[in-house]
């Protein structure tokens, strides 16, 4: 039997790349006016290039190679397909970068994970390099991580264990980390909401 939710999941998940492909050839990124963008798509966009550039010679051997024009007009189409989900997966944390503003810290991880951390409820912030092995977003012990490659490059630490919002679901967690291009401009830029909202 056939689970109608993880269906429209995975439809819904393939719409998003295309939108987020979209967005991303008409140079339009989702930043909100007010909020500070910080980066994070240096570590991966080698690896997405070149699978990318993997996906046209695909493109290319299977016109060249396949005889068979059905077979061949079938295999094209589906790797035109894999040609636009894979653009929209490497052009997500270009298009949906982390977010800083005077209510919420926003880590994003393309149109996959959205984890919201009131600013009110952050303590501390600093550049600090983490290995995350296992999964891009893992909640275990209180940590949160939010990863690029398996790495961390920036620690928050909260008031006092307190929820956080993550792809909509609430989670209590003590620390977050999360990988940022430039750690030392989004330890700024969090620092910098702080003191303002402190003041």
């Amino acid at each position: 039997m056939i689970d109608d939710g993880a269906v429209r999941r995975r439809v819904g998940g393939q719409l998003r790349r295309c939108v987020t492909l979209g967005r991303f050839l008409a140079r339009q990124p989702d930043v909100p006016v007010g909020s500070v963008r910080v980066r994070y798509d240096a570590e991966g966009r080698l690896v997405g290039v070149v699978l990318l550039v993997l996906t046209v010679a695909e493109l290319v051997v299977v016109d060249v190679v396949v005889p068979w024009t059905g077979v061949r007009v079938v295999l094209l189409v589906l790797s035109v397909w894999t040609l636009l989900l894979l653009g929209g997966l490497v052009a997500g944390p270009a298009v949906r970068p982390h977010l800083v503003s005077p209510g919420s810290v926003r880590l994003r991880h393309g149109d996959q994970h959205d984890v919201h951390v009131p600013t009110d409820g952050i303590a501390a912030i600093r550049a600090r390099r983490r290995d995350a092995p296992g999964r891009t977003l893992t909640v275990a012990d209180g940590v949160l991580a939010l990863a690029v490659q398996g790495t961390t490059t920036v620690e928050l630490s909260l008031v006092a264990p307190g929820l956080v919002t993550v792809d909509g679901r609430d989670a209590e967690v003590h620390t977050v980390r999360f990988a940022a291009d430039d750690p030392s401009a989004a330890v700024a830029a969090v620092g910098a909401v702080l003191r303002t909202n402190a003041g």
